[in-house]
């Protein structure tokens, strides 16, 4: 067990009692066991939500307060995962979940808290170190700043000496050397690549990286996160315009560390090679960055774009009419030549011609219901012939608006509710986000006591 900092006794404060409370969240002894049938989605998502609460509340106090409390709460939260990971597995994934969001977390606060590496390097080895294996390792590159030379170094020699120690006791114990072997072989590759990466070694991290086929991407995010942007391009260009079986289409990680990394470096030719790469390949990513890229040169531009998203997706030109360039008129000339465009994008762009007033689902004053579709209807779709989308509160019918004509409402989004009569609640759309019992956008569920009140031991 690593060694915590020593402190005077105190009686227990609420910020004590608060991180107990986190820390007893991701024991998952205490959840209660998953259900079967139709309850066990539910179960999951609410279970990973509790898991990614708890994990921003600490990072919450970690900007607001001392961040000695929150290092230990997260290095006990780990121990817990970690063990249940070692003990039983990650059936559903929740583990990998929270260690991902806890582990930068740890990582932050060890260097916010001034942790000496006599108290890190025993906990960095131990995780990686334990029996049984848990599949997870800490990442020794984002403790850098804690680990100057002389810690750098005794945390490589007592890393030797375990990886020996392990190679040992597998020769002594032939039924169980293959297992052993393994970690060996797995903590040794993954602490040889990071180590190349604190030390900004190019040429350790081009030898540890990209595996037996020395792939250039992976070379080039490892050399990108050493500080070596110049030697990280040169292998980002060879992902992106050398290394491609004949007529494939570079990796979209590819594509997007050669750009961000040339309008780092060489921005002048960061337009001409978004032009070049869209060219080739087309796309509507591509697109969006050429006009943002190119706000003075994009008539110059502008048809040849449009042709190309025209030949790969002409849905992609009305969205890119709409969204990007923000032109309603133009998103519905696109949307003429569209043959089936399907009624949600239909939607979005008769929404954007005609904005509807909210709650009351009435046009604004001058505007016919009955047109409202034909607005933006493709040129190839006869008046009348487009049934109306159904609106919420109809039982699934198209409304009238009361003379018989048919309204052609854009769909049972929020806009089209009707309204809520006198003294009623409004329409459910109406609810604040908050109401939303499994939205990420919940910041005041009260998290952290269920567990301990539902399913304490």
């Amino acid at each position: 067990m690593a060694r915590t900092h020593s402190v005077a006794r105190t009686p227990v404060s609420a910020l004590d009692q608060d991180l107990a409370q986190l820390r007893d969240c991701f024991d998952l002894r205490r959840a209660a066991a998953a259900p079967r049938g139709p309850a066990a989605r539910q179960w999951l998502q609410d279970l990973e939500l509790d898991l990614l609460d708890a994990a921003e509340q600490l990072a919450a106090m970690l900007q607001e307060g001392p961040a000695l409390p929150v290092y230990q709460t997260c290095a006990q939260a780990i121990d817990l995962l970690t063990a249940e990971l070692a003990r039983s597995g990650d059936d559903y994934g929740l583990i990998q979940v929270a260690l991902q969001e806890l582990a930068p977390l740890h990582a932050r606060a060890a260097v916010q808290a001034g942790v000496p590496a006599a108290d890190l390097v025993p906990w960095l080895l131990q995780q990686q170190l334990r029996r049984p294996p848990a599949n997870w390792q800490p990442d020794v590159f984002a403790y850098r700043a804690l680990l100057p030379g002389p810690a750098l170094n005794q945390y490589k020699q007592r890393l030797q000496r375990a990886l020996q120690s392990l190679q040992a006791q597998a020769s002594r114990q032939p039924a169980a050397a293959a297992d052993r072997l393994l970690q060996v072989q797995r903590v040794a590759q993954y602490n040889r690549q990071r180590l190349a990466v604190l030390e900004a070694d190019a040429s350790a991290i081009i030898q540890s990286h990209g595996g037996p086929s020395r792939d250039p991407l992976l070379i080039a995010q490892a050399l990108d996160e050493a500080g070596l942007a110049g030697a990280a391009l040169n292998y980002a260009h060879r992902a992106v315009h050398v290394d491609l079986p004949d007529g494939s289409r570079p990796r979209a990680g590819a594509l997007r560390l050669w750009l961000q990394l040339l309008d780092r470096l060489e921005p002048e030719r960061s337009l001409a090679a978004r032009l070049q790469l869209f060219h080739r390949y087309g796309g509507y990513e591509l697109a969006e960055q050429i006009y943002r890229l190119g706000a003075g040169q994009w008539p110059e531009h502008e048809q040849m774009v449009f042709e190309r998203l025209r030949s790969d997706s002409p849905r992609d030109a009305v969205r890119f009419g709409l969204q990007v360039l923000q032109d309603p008129a133009r998103a519905c000339d696109e949307l003429g030549r569209v043959e089936e465009p399907g009624q949600a994008l239909l939607d979005q762009v008769i929404s954007a011609v005609v904005p509807i007033r909210p709650r009351t689902g009435r046009a604004p004053a001058g505007i016919k219901r009955g047109s409202q579709a034909a607005a933006c209807r493709p040129a190839h779709v006869p008046a009348g012939r487009r049934p109306a989308a159904p609106v919420a509160g109809t039982g699934g019918k198209n409304r009238s608006d009361g003379a018989g004509t048919e309204v052609h409402c854009p769909g049972a989004h929020p806009p089209c509710e009707p309204a809520a009569p006198a003294g009623t609640a409004g329409p459910r759309w109406a609810a604040p986000l908050s109401a939303n019992p499994h939205g990420r956008a919940v910041k005041h569920r009260r998290h952290v006591s269920k567990w301990s009140s539902k399913h304490a031991d």
